[in-house]
């Protein structure tokens, strides 16, 4: 690692250094806490995004929870259940995720 510096502060990067981290099978390297620091505000506004989003799902569940399908989805009368679009399974497995 002789040379090599840190794109985001630019101090070497030592044999000994513990808090570097590696891009894939690519030589860059960089101190961790530089990324983090550097990556701010883009943490920031998914974050932001994220709960927007959660949102938006706990919004669709109330709606899933009161009702039983989409009426006219399949064109003949029937009312197409939650379950046949996989929801509400897959909400609950974002929501978790997100938790």
């Amino acid at each position: 690692m002789d040379n090599l510096h840190c794109p985001y502060c630019g101090k070497a990067i030592e044999p000994t250094d513990r808090d570097v981290t590696r891009h894939g099978d690519f030589n860059f390297l960089w101190h961790i806490q530089c990324v983090r620091k550097a990556n701010r505000p883009t943490i920031i506004r998914l974050e932001e995004e994220n709960v927007r989003l959660r949102k938006v799902l706990e919004d669709l569940r109330f709606i899933i929870n009161e009702s039983h399908g989409v009426v006219g989805y399949h064109l003949n009368g029937d009312v197409a259940t939650w379950e046949e679009f996989g929801y509400p399974e897959e909400i609950d497995e974002v929501l978790t995720a997100l938790a």
